[in-house]
């Protein structure tokens, strides 16, 4: 990545940060406010808020000590960014001292800091090739293809991950295993209450997940196995992860689509085709029935997401890594080398289908158009540019065999 692509890409992320923690940027009460939280530390933490608090910061140091080594040593950027990320932070909480609807505490400026601090440890482990010619790299570099489209498949495998199993807080107690198979056991002894739309969906991440591994495999023939081990991490991690359920549907869906991507590797197929069909079902699928039922588009970015009581974080991932895959498969439809150009003409179309979907969805019963929704697959489109770009530079963490 070029340096004005990374500048431009850490004043974006900036941006966002200070976005999102000053919403809603109106009702300032500057006669009220009240400072003391900035040198409390709170009675009670919850789980979740020092879980993004700590991660929407790591970005930012990553970014920041990538920057800044172009010019410094690594010692001096992993500390600059550090303080950039403490600095901003206890900016931000004083600014929330103003906002009625926002509560400042010391313990988010320290789990901010320390994300920063552990983004730009990444980036320095990165930059000093830490990770290059050891036995990790070798063990990778023996099952994967070391390029960049390997880069956005795991990258995506990860995204898809983290929607799946967050907020990755696991509880063992005999209620929470009761709870997490309780709509497994309710459709296994009721089968007429299966939900095919579920299936159908599951079906199609397998398929994408699926061939996308394949495509990074050095050998299909370990496909299954590679494959069969991560569904059924993920299948037996909902069980035990708070506020997560397995479902027989999940379950059929994944098996199912498992078994039809190992016929698909065995004919001649252009897997790029079925792997965009598989997405496009998979954003169809989360639009609706169609009914006629209007509703605006709602033009606030994430104001469904801050007010609603039910915000996930792991419902945004949900949205984003799709338009990654669709980002990858307009790029890459066959093995020819990419061009700045062809990705920049995909982020083109994934803006127009992002939009066409939301102009539908104000035509489906029970759905509500939200221009957040066509951010996040902005977002999923610059997941892609930024993997590529990183990983096709001089900064880029290499996995080669070193020679004997």
């Amino acid at each position: 990545m070029g340096k004005r692509s990374l500048l431009i890409a850490t004043l974006c992320y900036l941006i966002m940060l200070v976005y999102g923690t000053l919403y809603p940027l109106q009702n300032w009460q500057f006669h009220a406010a009240s400072t003391s939280g900035l040198l409390q530390w709170p009675a009670y933490l919850s789980r979740s808020d020092s879980f993004i608090n700590l991660i929407i910061y790591l970005p930012l140091g990553f970014l920041v000590a990538v920057l800044v080594y172009r010019r410094f040593t690594i010692i001096f950027a992993i500390l600059f960014s550090t303080a950039v990320g403490a600095g901003l932070s206890v900016l931000l909480e004083y600014g929330q001292s103003f906002l009625p609807t926002r509560v400042s505490s010391l313990a988010d400026v320290t789990l901010n800091t320390v994300g920063a601090l552990v983004g730009s440890l990444v980036a320095g482990a990165i930059l000093l090739g830490k990770f290059r010619n050891n036995q990790l790299s070798i063990l990778v570099n023996r099952h994967f293809f070391s390029s960049e489209k390997t880069a956005v498949i795991l990258i995506i495998v990860i995204l898809w991950l983290f929607a799946e199993l967050m907020p990755l807080i696991f509880s063992t107690s005999h209620v929470g295993f009761l709870f997490g198979i309780r709509p497994f056991w309710f459709v296994l002894n009721q089968p007429s209450h299966i939900d095919w739309v579920m299936v159908v969906n599951y079906f199609s991440i397998s398929i994408v997940i699926g061939l996308l591994v394949s495509s990074s495999l050095r050998k299909k023939a370990h496909l299954m196995r590679w494959m069969g081990v991560l569904f059924i991490f993920v299948i037996a991690a909902k069980i035990i992860i708070i506020t997560r359920q397995i479902y027989l549907e999940t379950i059929l869906g994944l098996g199912i689509g498992l078994l039809f991507v190992n016929w698909l590797t065995k004919i001649n197929l252009v897997n790029s085709f079925v792997i965009m069909i598989c997405v496009l079902l998979m954003l169809i699928v989360g639009v609706g029935v169609f009914q006629e039922n209007k509703y605006s588009i709602n033009w606030l970015p994430f104001h469904f997401q801050i007010q609603g009581a039910g915000f996930k974080f792991s419902n945004l991932i949900q949205q984003v890594w799709p338009y990654t895959v669709l980002s990858y498969t307009l790029v890459w439809v066959d093995d020819s080398r990419y061009t700045n150009n062809e990705i920049l003409k995909s982020g083109l179309l994934v803006l127009f289908i992002a939009i066409g979907i939301e102009w539908v969805r104000q035509m489906l019963f029970g759905q509500y158009s939200d221009i957040t929704n066509v951010i996040l697959a902005l977002m999923g489109w610059f997941i892609f540019y930024l993997v590529v770009t990183f990983s096709s530079n001089k900064f880029k963490c290499q996995f080669d065999v070193p020679a004997k």
